[in-house]
């Protein structure tokens, strides 16, 4: 039904998508000098010669991706003691910024509230493309919902999206002020 190339751009082609984002911030900051009068100051034009650099810097030394076609070499991945590192860090991190940050300096601070998103985010990505791989092979005839590891990936992502979702209705909640004043700033 899909072929290998469309899901594994869909799901792989995270070194692409740091161009794409490199692409579109450097076009915000040239389409707003045009059409909203805007100058680019020094900081601003660094900021893109940076984004550019990184970029092409993360794109050259990037490792190429292995062609996952199971939610087993998935799990083998995931399973690995470096990623296992990695999840406990990252979950050390978000402990830290919910439990101590985030009572201290979430009123006053917006980025504890997107520092916890954006930690948590980094494991939904990986769940969600083990998600994504169940599903094509189930489309493809292959029934992935007997195995234990996709629901545990479901049960990552879902986690992960709730506690997303909690703090970024908090970051909602406790700077619409922000958003406010940049709507009828523009409006």
């Amino acid at each position: 039904m899909w072929s290998n190339q469309s899901v594994d751009f869909r799901f792989q082609m995270k070194n692409f998508d740091c161009g794409f984002d490199c692409i579109r911030f450097i076009s915000s900051a040239i389409l707003a000098h045009f059409f909203l009068n805007e100058k680019l100051q020094k900081m601003g034009l660094l900021g893109c010669v940076l984004c550019i650099e990184g970029s092409v810097l993360i794109v050259l030394h990037a490792p190429s991706d292995q062609s996952l076609s199971s939610v087993e070499q998935v799990w083998e991945l995931a399973t690995q003691p470096a990623f296992l590192l990695y999840v406990a860090s990252t979950i050390a991190v978000a402990l830290v910024l919910i439990l101590y940050c985030e009572p201290r300096y979430g009123q006053t601070n917006i980025l504890v509230y997107l520092g916890i998103c954006s930690v948590i985010g980094s494991l939904t990505v990986m769940s969600i493309k083990a998600i994504g791989i169940a599903i094509e092979l189930t489309l493809e005839g292959s029934n992935q919902l007997g195995r234990f590891q996709t629901w545990i990936f479901l049960m990552v992502s879902v986690t992960c999206i709730i506690i997303q979702l909690n703090y970024l209705n908090k970051v909602w909640n406790n700077y619409l002020f922000l958003f406010l004043s940049v709507s009828q700033s523009l409006f």
